[in-house]
């Protein structure tokens, strides 16, 4: 049995080494450990060596002992004796594997851990563990144990965008790798694990026991003694000589960097360590601007610093010109609940979009239980009947689930879906109105979902990199032209009309007076103690941003930060972002404007067209797709008709009749430039006024005025002669009717 096994085995490595997707040895590619990935802006410029942070490739001979011992007591304890295979490692994890069920116990030794960098993607299979054993041992013949370790110093990652240990250590701690304390040492050697969970910078608690914890090893393995151990532990972290925000300054590049390993699906110890050439979309000056309107700290109720984040995408390519996120976690393309930012997406423009409402539609907004989920207002206030448009810019929420309720959960989502946004079976409610999902959405993804409404309903993806070279090879592309549509462009447009009523006069209206048309709209979400989300997400003709708040919900914001806060830093980027104002929006061809009547909107809650003759402050106007327009035209009450005049000429005399004479109107005639007010009588509700003063010969003309202007609409002109009477009515009656 154990001799059909090791045959079995043999078969299997002789099938794995002439398989053509083995990877050989390539002593280049070693080599290339000494060269680093470049990243470049929009304009070809040089971005990589931020600050001055980025370190040099330092030689083990430069490091203190303490500094290589403590990184082998963590990674590879036996790392000086064996062959690059730690086979007693290897059968230790494969038994609390076998018995945990599953494969989560490591046995990669430090040589295995530069071949994984160096050579392999990250896909788990038996062929590639094979294929790594291989490489292992033939990089252990090929260099000794100072080289593997120098050159596995170089490339692992820290956290904050730093490679190798110079970088690392300049980073946190403001100095060169060979002046580390033993303590510093140790804490390096810590972070590998979990660079960001354990940084010195957000989690200096876990740092130390962390630290703690690999000075305790180096001690067992005899590296260090008592004394110096509990020395080391003692020591505080100096963070003096670091300017811990110009570590995070560098989001935009760690982004990048993240999204580049996802393009060539590799490790970013693989990617920062080869001379790829990596393109972005990003723009110095944009970023100066995003930089400069984040700089006001938000603290969350226990004092700490909130999370920041902020995005900026140009409308015509989807890349990202500038990005900057201030927090503890690592929050590229973080996953949050986003309130009622998501309304747009989910609910009004695909709403739109399917002709079941204008923006001009009533709805009554008022508490209201939908089977069982009852949603409430802001500070429980409820509007009444109300517009889409107004509903909009107030962010009711009622309103919102009840459009929701009327096109159906799964259009919706199917219109999400189209947008980029990602959805569970959870979410087939109608909670979604109001932001709220089970895995939360990507802030990426709701950026993307904006940006389709900045394209006129066509959908783009988001992206940092615009391309990717090795050795002059172009290996990714991103497309910044064509996109998917979405929405119709008219319907996109309406969006974005009511979106602008947001930062008008809505719950964005400290945007009201930027100087061009900016598109947006606010969310809010947390728990009763406070809140733990708080966004802007808008667009003008240019560009598409979102703006972002968060805490955890053990320790949120404050209940005044809400989602006006992050429109107030969107205000601070927009007035010095532009050199050059943006063109506001332009309106499609088959979008009109209609007149519609108050009164018939505010007692049947209807759409009527104003009739001709309703008064300016009887109406209000709205926008329409030209062939989803009200029909109906409101009916004029009679006690609102204008007055109308008719003549009647008895015997030489005229007779005037005022019809719908009111009690604050009265009748004139005008002879040769002079007016003259008329005495009128009434007789079975008929008035009237007989002018015997018309006598000289001319032309005389009769109006009704009220507060000093003519609003009759006929205006009569009689004209004496001197002919029989007879003649004289048969000249009227041709004349005049």
């Amino acid at each position: 049995m154990i001799a059909l096994c090791v045959l079995a085995s043999g078969i299997f490595m002789i099938a794995c080494v002439t398989d053509k997707d083995f990877v050989k040895f390539d002593a280049a590619k070693m080599n290339e450990n000494r060269k680093k990935a470049v990243f470049k802006d929009s304009q070809g410029q040089s971005m990589e060596l931020d600050a001055g942070k980025q370190g040099k490739y330092v030689s083990v001979s430069e490091l203190n002992d303490y500094t290589l011992n403590a990184f082998v007591s963590t990674e590879d304890k036996r790392f000086y004796r064996h062959h690059g295979l730690d086979l007693k490692r290897i059968g230790s994890a494969l038994i609390k594997n076998i018995f945990s069920g599953s494969y989560k116990e490591g046995a990669s030794t430090i040589t295995q851990q530069l071949v994984k960098n160096t050579f392999l993607t990250n896909k788990k299979t038996l062929k590639r563990k094979v294929n790594e054993m291989f490489l292992t041992l033939k990089v252990e013949q090929e260099y000794s144990k100072k080289e593997i370790l120098e050159m596995y110093l170089n490339t692992i990652y820290f956290g904050a965008n730093a490679y190798g240990i110079e970088t690392a250590s300049k980073t946190y701690f403001g100095k060169s790798a060979s002046k580390l304390t033993l303590a510093e040492s140790a804490g390096l050697a810590g972070m590998l694990k979990a660079p960001n969970n354990y940084s010195p910078v957000y989690n200096p608690d876990k740092y130390i026991s962390r630290r703690n914890l690999v000075l305790n090893l180096m001690r067992e393995n005899g590296f260090i003694d008592d004394n110096l151990c509990e020395a080391a532990k003692e020591e505080k972290i100096d963070l003096s000589a670091v300017d811990t925000r110009a570590a995070t300054e560098k989001s935009y590049l760690d982004a990048a960097l993240i999204e580049a390993c996802l393009i060539l699906n590799s490790k970013q110890e693989q990617m920062l360590n080869k001379p790829y050439i990596v393109k972005t979309f990003y723009d110095g000056g944009l970023q100066a601007a995003l930089k400069s309107s984040m700089n006001t700290e938000v603290k969350t109720l226990s004092g700490d610093s909130a999370s920041r984040c902020a995005y900026v995408v140009n409308n015509i390519t989807g890349g990202v010109s500038s990005y900057i996120g201030y927090s503890k976690y690592n929050i590229y393309n973080i996953k949050r609940q986003v309130g009622s930012a998501i309304k747009p997406l989910a609910v009004y423009c695909p709403a739109l979009d399917l002709k079941a409402i204008t923006p001009a539609t009533p709805v009554l907004d008022e508490k209201t239980d939908f089977d069982g989920y009852s949603p409430n207002n802001f500070n429980d206030k409820y509007y009444g009947w109300t517009t889409m448009r107004r509903a909009v810019a107030d962010s009711m929420n009622t309103a919102a689930v009840k459009v929701l309720n009327s096109i159906g959960v799964s259009a919706s989502i199917g219109y999400l879906n189209k947008n980029g946004i990602k959805t569970s079976e959870q979410d087939r409610n109608l909670s979604i109105a109001l932001g709220s999902f089970y895995n939360g959405v990507s802030l990426q993804e709701l950026l993307a979902g904006y940006l389709t409404l900045a394209n006129s309903g066509v959908y783009k993806s988001v992206g940092f990199v615009d391309e990717i070279s090795l050795n002059g090879k172009v290996l990714y592309k991103k497309n910044t032209e064509n996109g998917a549509r979405v929405f119709r462009a008219e319907s996109a447009y309406l969006m974005t009309d009511m979106l602008k009523t947001v930062a008008d006069s809505g719950t964005a209206k400290v945007l009201s007076d930027i100087g061009f048309d900016v598109a947006g709209k606010t969310g809010t979400a947390g728990v009763k103690s406070g809140n733990t989300d708080a966004l802007f997400c808008g667009y003008d003709t240019r560009n598409t941003y979102l703006f972002w708040l968060g805490a955890e919900s053990s320790d949120p914001l404050g209940s005044e930060i809400t989602g006006n806060a992050s429109a107030r830093m969107a205000k601070s980027f927009l007035e010095s972002a532009y050199t050059t104002l943006p063109s506001n929006f332009a309106r499609p061809a088959d979008i009109v404007e209609k007149k519609l009547d108050k009164k018939t909107f505010s007692e049947k809650h209807a759409l009527a067209v104003a009739g001709v003759d309703c008064k300016q402050n009887e109406a209000f106007t709205e926008l329409f797709e030209i062939d989803n327009c009200p029909a109906v035209v409101a009916e004029t009450p009679e006690n609102d008709l204008p007055p109308e005049i008719k003549i009647v000429c008895e015997n030489g005399i005229p007779v005037i009749f005022a019809d719908n004479l009111k009690d604050n109107q009265r009748l004139f005639r005008e002879f040769e430039g002079k007016e003259t007010k008329l005495k009128t009588e009434e007789i079975d509700g008929v008035v009237f006024a007989t002018d015997k003063k018309a006598a000289e010969n001319g032309i005389y003309a009769y109006y009704v005025k009220q507060d000093g202007k003519i609003v009759s609409n006929v205006e009569f002109y009689y004209k004496k002669v001197r002919i029989k009477e007879k003649e004289n009515r048969k000249w009227f009656e041709n004349w005049f009717w």
